[in-house]
């Protein structure tokens, strides 16, 4: 089962910075016969940008597919620069009385929870990373960019890092495995989950087991033993990136910091020109921390590494940053770029309010016009 992940939007609040990234939703329940009594649903437009890895348009245009399971929600075209806008509908939950303003809500093509959806580009001669979207969402959603490979690049390395470990397993534990992957591909987590548990039954140092075990606890929201899961995969071979990737997931779904910055320096340390989402994370992880200087540093590397400004929430980290080192004029210049990258985003209205008290600090005081004629 591939999970692939990018982050899409970094919320930051004072004195605490929730991540929402492409991971599930714990909040997210099932359609009930009371639904329309507290639900009405609203139209949604989704937009963002499909890049190549150099960050160029591809050259072919294509089409970018939402998924919300195994279902079809919506697609859209993609224009010759890359950019793309769907509209799809979400459910609301209401404070008063249900007046609806679009479909049921309770209906298949309303959506509830986006813990389970998926953005993915279609381009020919290119593999597409998805982008997750969850938490609350306005009218107009921001996603970013999304990244495809060539496929002539992709098709090299193999689905996993398999451990010498993992490729030792008898053949009853891999048929196990095997057969844990073909459930989950279904969407039938809790069958999935008990065949990688056979798997791991028959070969305990079956990391990859582990691993996949971990992903379908994190489908059924069960991020305490999806944590312990990915915990014994990276014990059983301390090179399974995956397992590292997805414990950063697991730790954003539960705000936890300190397993967030765990999780990423070792992704920074295993390939630091890499993947500039990973600086971002480690970052954002440590400034919820109380270290703002390794926040810095590593915004610092994740900029280096995204020119064309893929991840623009890099920007609105560097400047808190500065800010808090008493560089205002440059935290300023720093906030008013991730604004001007992302001037809808959900956090936009938070970004202006910290730019507005940065640049407060940045005046210089006026000099006092009163005349002293006291006698001295």
């Amino acid at each position: 089962m591939k999970w692939v992940w990018f982050c899409a939007v970094l919320s930051f609040l004072c004195g605490s910075i929730p991540v929402f990234a492409q991971f599930p939703d714990p909040t997210g329940s099932n359609p009930t016969e009371n639904a329309r009594a507290s639900l009405s649903s609203d139209r949604v437009s989704i937009m963002g940008r499909v890049i190549s890895e150099d960050g160029t348009a591809p050259p072919e245009q294509g089409e970018v597919v939402l998924k919300c399971g195994t279902t079809e929600q919506a697609r859209a075209d993609m224009d010759s620069r890359g950019d793309f806008s769907l509209s799809v509908n979400v459910a609301r939950e209401n404070s008063t009385d249900a007046k609806f303003h679009g479909p049921d809500p309770t209906t298949s093509n309303v959506i509830r929870d986006w813990g389970d959806c998926e953005l993915q580009a279609q381009v020919r001669g290119y593999t597409s990373e998805a982008v997750h979207l969850v938490g609350n969402t306005d009218h107009l959603v921001q996603v970013g960019s999304i990244i495809v490979h060539p496929m002539a690049a992709a098709a090299a390395p193999q689905k996993f890092t398999v451990s010498v470990g993992s490729l030792e397993a008898p053949e009853k534990a891999k048929k196990a495995f095997e057969k844990g992957e073909e459930q989950a591909n279904k969407g039938k987590w809790a069958s999935a989950c008990d065949s990688f548990k056979r798997a791991i039954q028959e070969y305990p140092r079956y990391a990859l087991a582990w691993l996949e075990l971990g992903r379908v606890q994190a489908q059924q929201n069960s991020f305490v033993a999806a944590q312990q899961s990915f915990h014994e995969a990276v014990s059983k071979d301390s090179h399974l990136t995956e397992a590292y990737v997805e414990l950063a997931r697991v730790a954003v779904a539960q705000k936890d910091w300190k397993e967030l910055a765990d999780a990423t320096e070792h992704l920074v340390e295993g390939s630091p020109d890499s993947n500039p989402q990973y600086w971002f994370l480690n970052g954002a992880a440590n400034l919820n921390l109380g270290n703002p200087g390794q926040a810095e540093n590593s915004a610092v590397r994740g900029l280096r590494l995204d020119p064309k400004h893929s991840i623009p929430q890099l920007e609105y980290l560097y400047g808190l940053t500065l800010a808090i080192r008493g560089d205002y004029k440059n935290a300023a210049q720093h906030l008013a770029t991730y604004l001007q990258l992302s001037p809808h985003s959900a956090d936009a209205p938070t970004a202006q309010a910290k730019l507005a008290e940065i640049q407060k600090r940045t005046k210089p005081p006026q000099p006092s016009h009163e005349v002293d004629f006291s006698l001295h």
